[in-house]
């Protein structure tokens, strides 16, 4: 419907800019392709302390404004600062962000008085429901939302800003529910330059093995999360 055909058009608008933007960079630099990333972690790096925050801010922005994909830099986060602090930063910046999204969406639809009724009326009728639902309850749907990427990240959190979900219960969500997936992507940056610096200890095989394992996992739990949002049957309990 025209929610898909929106999410869409988001998606490969965000994935156009990328390209543009990587290749605009290519041609400044007089680089190949495949030696971006490298500079740019380099770029990162002369930042010093700084580096963290301005990271962070970065990423907020790019998930808050929906003019290029993130992608590229929550799996950069990892060549950068490594595991653990890299999944930090693009976890808190992807939560902070969807909370931001969402009172921007809100503020906006209470100034125009814009409601989700004007975009479908299935999602009017699941907003109504998920407000009879128990807190817990509300959660653990984004949660599941977060973990089956039905919807584009920064689409959503502009479509639950027009929605009765607290922006709280979103970032909380989206901590919890894109936690997985970040973890891959962020793991897979910081092997990725230990690679290139010629620091691995393990054979390429058996560390590709273990990187498409965890892949085959992360896409295990996002089937088992549609499945669990197709049991819960919202609809129904509204007109109950």
């Amino acid at each position: 419907g025209g929610l898909a055909g929106i999410a869409l058009f988001s998606e490969v608008f965000q994935a156009t800019n990328s390209a543009l933007f990587l290749l605009a960079m290519r041609c400044f630099a007089g680089v190949p392709m495949a030696q971006l990333p490298e500079l740019l972690v380099g770029l990162v790096k002369q930042l010093g302390w700084a580096a963290a925050p301005v990271y962070f801010i970065v990423l907020v922005v790019l998930q808050v404004l929906p003019i290029m994909s993130s992608l590229l830099y929550i799996i950069l986060a990892g060549a950068i600062f490594g595991p653990v602090l890299g999944t930090a930063i693009v976890a808190f910046a992807g939560s902070c962000a969807s909370m931001i999204a969402c009172l921007i969406a809100r503020r906006i639809a209470r100034r125009y008085g814009f409601g989700l009724d004007r975009i479908s009326a299935t999602a009017a009728a699941l907003d109504k429901a998920v407000q009879e639902q128990q807190p817990s309850s509300t959660l653990m749907l984004l949660a599941l939302l977060r973990l089956s990427p039905v919807i584009p990240f920064t689409f959503s959190n502009y479509l639950c800003g027009v929605s009765s979900i607290p922006a709280l219960f979103l970032g909380m969500g989206t901590l919890v529910g894109s936690l997985p997936a970040q973890v891959v992507y962020v793991v897979a940056g910081a092997v990725g330059q230990k690679a290139i610096a010629g620091e691995l200890t393990l054979p390429p095989a058996f560390l590709a093995a273990g990187v498409f394992a965890t892949v085959l996992a992360v896409m295990q739990v996002g089937r088992l999360a549609r499945k669990a949002l197709d049991k819960v049957d919202l609809v129904k309990s509204t007109s109950a």
